[in-house]
């Protein structure tokens, strides 16, 4: 299956339907949170693992949903 992709073969899912609402999530393209500084597991990224349970290595910290920043009219 191809995804819209910044690697261009069409292998990386650039949005994940789980990390891409997390406050830990801070590198899309590297798929780096606070839980996995190196690499968010391609389970969690995919959607397959909510992560709202204890995974391998993710140091305690699980998904917790981003609340966004409601702009002002000034």
């Amino acid at each position: 299956m191809k995804y819209d992709t910044l690697d261009g073969d069409g292998t990386f899912r650039m949005y994940s339907s789980t990390c891409s609402h997390c406050a830990h999530l801070q590198c899309n393209w590297k798929r780096q949170c606070k839980a996995f500084p190196i690499r968010i597991p391609d389970e969690i990224w995919e959607g397959r693992n909510n992560h709202t349970e204890p995974y391998p290595g993710d140091f305690g910290i699980r998904f917790e949903r981003r609340i966004p920043v409601k702009k002002t009219n000034e």
